[in-house]
C-alpha cells in the first residue's frame, strides 16, 4: 500500500448509531520527521529574532502597527513556514494531503456535529478554567498576562485588521496546527509505539508553542480534547474544524468582552 493512500483501520462511523476507535496505519519515515522538526525550529528561531529585531526598531508602547508586524512574522514562522515544510514533508515520504491526514474523506454530518459540538464544549470549559488558574498564579504571587493573540486583537483599530486577525486564526491557524501536532508528530509517534508519549508530547508542544502561563493549562486540555477527536474520527478535518470554532468563539468573545469577564484565552 502506498503513504500517499494509507487507511485507518476500524470501521470508523457506523449508520444505526455508534463509533469505533479508527486506529492510524501510518508510515512516517523518522528522519524526515526530525528534519521537519529541524526546520520549524529554525523557522521559529528566525521569526523569533525578527520578533527582537522590531522590538528594537518599533516603538515601544502599545502601537497597532507594531501589533500588525509581530502577528504577521509569528503567523509566517510558524503556521506559514509550518505548512510549506510539511508540503516537503509530505513530497519525501511519497504521501499526498488527502491521504495522509483522511482529509480525501467526507467528514459526514455525525463527523461534523462532534467536532462543532467539541469546539463549543471546549469553549465552555477553557473559560472557567482559565480564570481558576489565573486566581491560582496571583494567589502564588504570579503576574498573569493575557495572550498576545488577545492582546493583538483587541489593540485592532480597523475592520481590515479585525478581518485579517479573525481570519488569521479561524482558518490558517487551525489547519497548521492541527498538520504539525496532530497529523504530524502524534500520528509519528503513535506509530512508533508509543501510545501514552504521543498524546502527552503532542499536548505539551502544542501548549508550551502559545508561550503563555495563564493559558498553559486549559490549552493542554483543548490539545488532549482534539487528540481525542482525531483518533476516533482518523479524519484530520475534526480536530481542524473543532480548533476553528474553538478559535471563532473566542475571537468573537474578544470583539465582544474586550477581553474581560474571563475573555483571557484566545486563539
Amino acid at each position: 500500500m502506498a503513504i500517499g493512500e494509507r487507511q485507518w483501520l476500524g470501521s470508523g462511523w457506523r449508520r444505526g448509531g455508534g463509533w469505533e476507535q479508527r486506529r492510524p496505519a501510518t508510515a512516517w519515515r523518522t528522519e524526515t520527521v526530525l528534519r521537519l522538526a529541524a526546520r520549524v525550529f529554525l523557522s521559529l528561531a528566525a521569526g523569533t529574532l525578527l520578533v527582537g529585531i522590531c522590538h528594537h526598531l518599533l516603538p515601544a508602547e502599545p502601537d497597532a502597527d507594531r501589533d500588525l508586524a509581530m502577528f504577521v512574522i509569528g503567523l509566517a514562522s510558524l503556521h506559514g513556514a509550518g505548512l510549506v515544510w510539511v508540503g516537503r514533508f509530505l513530497r519525501e515520504n511519497e504521501a499526498t494531503w488527502a491521504g495522509a491526514f483522511g482529509l480525501g474523506r467526507p467528514l459526514g454530518m455525525r463527523g461534523v456535529a462532534w467536532a462543532v459540538g467539541t469546539g463549543v464544549l471546549l469553549v465552555l470549559m477553557v473559560q472557567p478554567l482559565s480564570w481558576m488558574v489565573s486566581r491560582t498564579l496571583e494567589w502564588c504571587g504570579l503576574e498573569t498576562e493575557l495572550q498576545s493573540a488577545v492582546s493583538i486583537l483587541q489593540g485592532a483599530d480597523t475592520w481590515g485588521r479585525r478581518i485579517f486577525y479573525s481570519l488569521s486564526a479561524i482558518v490558517a491557524v487551525p489547519v497548521a496546527e492541527e498538520v504539525l501536532f496532530r497529523g504530524v508528530l502524534y500520528a509519528w509517534l503513535r506509530q512508533c509505539g508509543w501510545v501514552g508519549l504521543a498524546w502527552l508530547a503532542s499536548a505539551l508542544l502544542f501548549a508550551l508553542v502559545h508561550m503563555n502561563l495563564l493559558a498553559f493549562l486549559p490549552l493542554l486540555a483543548v490539545a488532549v480534547a482534539l487528540t481525542w477527536l482525531y483518533e476516533r474520527t482518523g479524519n484530520l478535518q475534526a480536530p481542524i474544524l473543532a480548533h476553528a470554532v474553538f478559535n471563532a468563539m473566542n475571537v468573537a468573545g474578544v470583539f465582544l468582552l474586550g477581553g474581560e469577564g474571563g475573555q483571557r484565552i484566545g486563539p
